[in-house]
């Protein structure tokens, strides 16, 4: 009787750093935690498989748009606590999915003095600039006071 020779494989679990630090990584370490295939991330965060593969291996960065879904499938922010006003204008922006352009465009001020601010470099003469500064001084406070940093 003739015989087969055959062999199966199967992929080794991927291994991931215990300190993830970029969001490729934070994500891959999530969803080996959950035993979740890429295509069933990419479903939870409304992308792709391929666009989970090419994040985890550092090929492509997510889209600001897609991190509120990432944030919430990680259920935690992968990004450093922000320290200082310019920081915490980007961490906003970032749970919230919004571009500098689409967040200067909501608050009337334009995106060059929005990216000043960001970068902690805005003047505060002017009157523009101090409403500015009083707007989001107090809009981050009220927003973060909510301890939506958990980590």
């Amino acid at each position: 009787m003739p015989s087969c020779n055959f062999s199966l494989f199967v992929d080794k679990p991927k291994t991931y750093t215990k300190h993830p630090k970029t969001i490729g990584e934070h994500i891959l370490k999530r969803r080996i935690e959950l035993e979740l295939r890429q295509k069933d991330v990419g479903k939870l965060i409304g992308v792709g498989n391929f666009t989970i593969m090419n994040w985890e291996k550092g090929d492509a960065q997510p889209s600001i748009k897609h991190y509120p879904a990432i944030i919430s499938f990680l259920g935690y922010e992968p990004f450093p606590e922000p320290r200082t006003l310019g920081e915490r204008i980007i961490a906003w922006r970032h749970r919230n999915g919004f571009s500098r352009k689409a967040l200067a465009r909501q608050l009337g001020v334009d995106e060059a003095a929005l990216a000043r601010r960001e970068m902690d470099i805005a003047s505060t003469t002017g009157t523009a600039a101090v409403m500015l500064n009083n707007f989001l001084h107090k809009w981050l406070e009220d927003d973060l006071s909510m301890n939506l940093f958990i980590r």
